[in-house]
């Protein structure tokens, strides 16, 4: 027989568990942004991968490990990840001549990416606040969406595909950031 300071211990703890999980679980469900890969490429199911990079800000050990079982986390050191990114892109893009860059996450972050994956392209960042980008689309080969976890939101990813298919671009693929 437990003592009655254990169970309510007990039964406080498994309440507790229970409300976090709620909360996460409708934080998925219902979030405004994109949280990981499995998220982005679901939702979105017409636009390739062409690669996910490694997680780059702060994380606990239980976020690194839901990372690397939601595959936003392959495990592999960030310059091989972005090495397989870059040959990967390049693959894709190798019978295109001109290629649009673009995405509505940071353009900081977005620009960093660029860099580190070495990829050759025109980066144009958020076509919402600079309507000339949109109007340049047709002028492409083809278009690479690069968005930002926890940064981009999924109606403006919605709204920039359908901006970018009304054009008749065709989207090579998406990198996650």
């Amino acid at each position: 027989m437990l003592k009655p300071g254990i169970k309510i211990g007990i039964i406080g703890f498994a309440a507790g568990a229970f409300i976090v999980f709620i909360f996460y679980f409708l934080k998925y469900v219902f979030g405004q942004r994109f949280t990981n890969q499995a998220q982005f490429f679901t939702r979105f199911a017409g636009v390739q991968k062409i690669g996910v990079m490694n997680p780059t800000c702060k994380r606990t050990k239980f976020s690194r490990f839901i990372d690397k079982k939601s595959e936003d986390d392959s495990g592999l050191s960030e310059e091989k990840t972005n090495r397989l990114i870059g040959i990967n892109y390049s693959n894709l893009t190798r019978d295109t001549k001109k290629i649009l860059i673009t995405g509505s996450g940071s353009e900081k972050e977005a620009s960093k990416a660029i860099k580190q994956l070495g990829i050759k392209g025109d980066y144009k960042p958020d076509m919402f606040s600079n309507p000339d980008v949109l109007e340049a689309v047709s002028e492409y080969d083809g278009v690479v969406l690069i968005e930002q976890r926890n940064s981009s939101l999924f109606r403006d990813i919605e709204r920039e595909i359908d901006l970018i298919a009304n054009s008749g671009v065709s989207i090579i693929g998406a990198i996650v950031i």
